[in-house]
């Protein structure tokens, strides 16, 4: 018969059932500290490999969202943990880049010119730490294209777009040392819409027209990427407005 630390309920097993504490629990220690950062933040034990074998795997993204999740790690949280890695990665790994254009003539050319300049800057330095919400308006436009063959609602497209944009993050890390040489944003850029495009293409399989999926998959990322930039540039004429730049 064990007696619960917690709250003293007496019970046989190794949980109690009334708060689930453990029936073991040792000293803390160093040893403890290691397994707690495996355990909440890599989750090795558990998820993190499965959630990579979805790269190469998309229909386990189909079937964590039909129900079948033991294993997994939860997407959302791994794609938060991943763009902080890369966010990091590349503040350390800064290569500078100036943004440069010539204003037009004319008062109305001006401003355009101020906000272009100015969404293009804080795009370059502010996108990086933004990544995540890119999910939500793949996520929108994926419920829109893909609702009737799907039947999937707006959070389960979310869930689905977590997985593939932690994906192009993971890619984004892997092959860092090009493309930081060659683009000012690691997580944006040509290859990471492709890489998003193709994604898309090979999970919603449930759309069985290869050519309307292509052309579905594209819309998707491309409406998404078209609203992501214009937050940019609301922002950038807010800014403007409020400081007169």
């Amino acid at each position: 018969m064990n007696t619960c630390l917690h709250c003293d309920n007496q019970y046989e097993g190794n949980f109690c059932p009334e708060c689930g504490q453990k029936a073991t629990t040792a000293r803390l220690t160093f040893h403890q500290i290691v397994h707690d950062l495996q355990h909440v933040l890599l989750h090795l034990d558990k998820g993190v490999l499965k959630n990579l074998k979805t790269i190469w795997m998309p229909s386990l993204i189909r079937d964590y969202i039909a129900g079948k999740r033991v294993g997994f790690y939860n997407p959302i949280v791994l794609l938060l943990f991943v763009c902080g890695i890369l966010a990091y990665v590349e503040i350390t790994f800064k290569v500078p880049i100036k943004v440069e254009a010539k204003p037009l003539r004319g008062e109305v050319y001006s401003i355009g010119y101020k906000i272009g300049k100015t969404a293009a800057a804080m795009f370059r330095d502010w996108s990086k730490y933004f990544e995540a919400l890119m999910v939500l308006p793949l996520a929108f436009w994926s419920s829109q294209f893909y609702r009737v063959n799907t039947r999937y609602n707006l959070i389960e497209n979310i869930y689905i777009q977590a997985f593939i944009v932690c994906n192009m993050s993971l890619i984004g890390l892997v092959f860092f040392p090009i493309l930081r040489h060659s683009t000012p944003v690691v997580a944006f850029n040509l290859y990471s819409v492709l890489l998003l495009i193709l994604f898309n293409f090979v999970t919603f399989t449930q759309e069985t027209n290869w050519l309307h999926r292509t052309l579905k998959s594209t819309m998707v990322v491309l409406l998404a990427y078209l609203v992501y930039i214009l937050a940019f540039v609301v922002a950038a004429f807010v800014v403007i407005k409020i400081w007169g730049l």
